[in-house]
């Protein structure tokens, strides 16, 4: 499984970026670094991500394969027009998410609890309730 990703020419948001990462179902970052670039005098944005857990859907499994084949340049497409090149980070570039010199450019991104409504519903089922009526 892959556990760190690099998206190239991304906004300088963290937060829309990892927005659409779970709109469409593709994964849950743990950290988004955003780092500067530049192409000439041409400025961009470099997104190197922790990966928390990958999505556990097709769509999502055909990205990983996509980004393990070296024959192939896997993309996310998040508008008509808009997408963005992802590449498994290089181990030279793993410092932008594990160094602690690079905090100030690093959002970090906790997981809310999932409530499983079935284990929840079957537990409230099984537990007596007793009501008392006043006269």
């Amino acid at each position: 499984m892959i556990s760190n990703i690099t998206l190239v020419h991304v906004p300088n948001d963290a937060i829309k970026i990892a927005a659409i990462l779970r709109y469409y179902g593709i994964m849950n970052p743990c950290k988004i670094c955003i780092m500067p670039e530049f192409n000439g005098k041409k400025q961009f944005f470099r997104a190197y991500i922790k990966v928390n857990n990958w999505s556990d859907n097709i769509s999502s499994q055909n990205l990983q394969a996509r980004i393990k084949d070296p024959c192939k340049e896997a993309r996310l497409v998040y508008q008509d027009d808009d997408w963005w090149a992802i590449e498994e980070t290089e181990k030279e570039d793993l410092k932008y998410t594990e160094s602690d010199a690079f905090q100030k450019w690093t959002t970090r991104f906790a997981l809310k609890p999932r409530v499983r409504f079935a284990e929840l519903a079957t537990e409230l089922a099984t537990e007596s309730v007793q009501i008392q009526v006043e006269a």
